[in-house]
C-alpha cells in the first residue's frame, strides 16, 4: 500500500528535469494545440496524493501557444518537444523512458477529477493484484462543468474481445511490462489505437479490475473523439483490429459474433459521418455474418446511433 502521508523527494537538475528518489507510477500527456487546456490538465496530474509519481508532458508538434501554457510548470514535470508524428507515437516514446512500476495516460483536453484519484488506482491493484485497473469517469463540457456521470462496467474478456465493447476511459493505469511485453499504441491506427491495446492485453491474458469510484473527467467538444466525424478509413479500422487476431481459441461461431460486431462499429461510425449508404451497407453485412448480433437491442441501438447521432447526442445532454 502507498502512504500519503510521505512526500517525494524531488531533485530539479534544470526545466523538465527530474531524478526522483523512487519512481513508482509515470504519467503521460500527449498534446497537440490543445493549449487551452493542458494547465489544467497538468494540475489535476500534479496534485495527486502519491508518493513517487513522475508526470511526462509530450508536445507532439504543437503549433499554438503550448509553450507558454506549460511554462509555469517546467519545474515539476518532463516536458519533452519532438516533431509530429500522431498520438500513438508520442505515447510510446514517453513510455518507453517512464521508470514507474505502474504507468498511463491522461489526454490533455482531460483530468484527473479529485486529488486522490491515482492513490486510489494504485492501492487497489495492489489489493485485488490486478494488471490493469480504471475507474468510472465524468463527462464535462469545453468550459469543464459536469454532463454526467459515467458508471463504467465490470471487465469481462469476451465483451471486450467477441463483443468488442470497452469500458475503459480516462485515467486507467497499468504495469508497464504489459507495454514491454505487447508493445505501445499502433501507429498506424488513429480511431481505436486504445482499444486495440486493451484487446491485445486481453488476449494475453493480463487481469483488469474496475475501481467503482469516480476518478477522472473526459472534456467534450467541438474537437473531442465523442463528438467529430471521422474519415472512412477511420471508420473501418476496427475492421483491421479483428482482421489481425489471429487467435485460434475461437469458434467460428464467435469470430463470427466478432466480425459482426467490427461492422456495427464501423456503420455507425460511418453514419454518424453522414455516410448513410455504407452505414446501411455495412449493416447489413453485419446480420448477414451474425443475424443475433445484428438483430439483438445492441446491435439495433448501434445502428440507430449510426442514423441518429445528433439527435440522440442531444437527447443524452452531451451536446446543448
Amino acid at each position: 500500500m502507498l502512504s500519503s502521508s510521505k512526500k517525494l523527494s524531488i531533485q530539479v537538475l534544470g526545466p523538465g528535469i527530474i531524478i526522483m528518489s523512487h519512481t513508482i507510477i509515470s504519467i503521460v500527456t500527449p498534446v497537440y494545440n490543445q493549449c487551452e487546456f493542458i494547465a489544467e490538465t497538468i494540475e489535476s496530474v500534479l496534485s495527486q496524493d502519491i508518493q513517487g509519481l513522475e508526470y511526462l508532458v509530450v508536445d507532439d508538434g504543437s503549433t499554438d501557444e503550448i509553450d507558454e501554457a506549460v511554462k509555469p510548470y517546467l519545474s515539476k514535470i518532463r516536458y519533452i518537444k519532438k516533431s509530429n508524428g500522431g498520438q500513438s507515437n508520442a505515447l510510446n516514446f514517453a513510455w518507453k523512458q517512464c521508470q514507474g512500476e505502474y504507468i498511463g495516460y491522461i489526454s490533455a483536453d482531460d483530468r484527473f477529477n479529485k486529488v486522490g484519484a491515482l492513490r486510489e488506482l494504485m492501492e487497489f491493484s495492489r489489493a485485488v493484484g490486478a494488471d490493469i485497473v480504471y475507474p468510472n469517469y465524468r463527462l464535462i463540457n469545453a468550459t469543464g462543468d459536469p454532463i454526467r456521470d459515467i458508471k463504467v462496467k465490470n471487465f469481462k474478456r469476451n465483451d471486450l474481445t467477441i463483443l468488442l465493447q470497452c469500458s475503459i476511459g480516462p485515467g486507467a493505469i497499468f504495469k508497464k511490462n504489459i507495454f514491454d511485453e505487447i508493445g505501445g499504441w499502433n501507429p498506424s491506427l488513429h480511431q481505436c489505437p486504445d482499444f486495440d491495446f486493451w484487446f491485445r492485453a486481453a488476449k494475453k491474458g493480463y487481469s483488469f479490475c474496475r475501481l467503482d469510484s469516480m476518478g477522472a473527467d473526459y472534456r467534450v467538444h467541438g474537437g473531442s473523439a465523442m463528438v467529430r466525424a471521422v474519415s472512412k478509413e477511420r471508420a473501418n479500422e476496427i475492421l483491421q483490429v479483428v482482421d489481425l487476431d489471429k487467435s485460434v481459441s475461437l469458434t467460428n461461431k464467435d469470430k463470427r459474433k466478432q466480425y459482426s460486431n467490427a461492422l456495427l462499429i464501423s456503420s455507425r461510425l460511418h453514419g454518424q459521418a453522414g455516410r448513410f449508404t455504407i452505414c446501411i451497407w455495412w449493416y447489413l453485412r453485419a446480420l448477414f455474418y451474425s443475424p443475433v448480433t445484428a438483430l439483438s437491442p445492441a446491435g439495433l441501438r448501434m445502428f440507430l446511433a449510426g442514423l441518429f447521432r445528433i439527435t440522440i447526442l442531444k437527447l443524452k445532454g452531451v451536446l446543448r
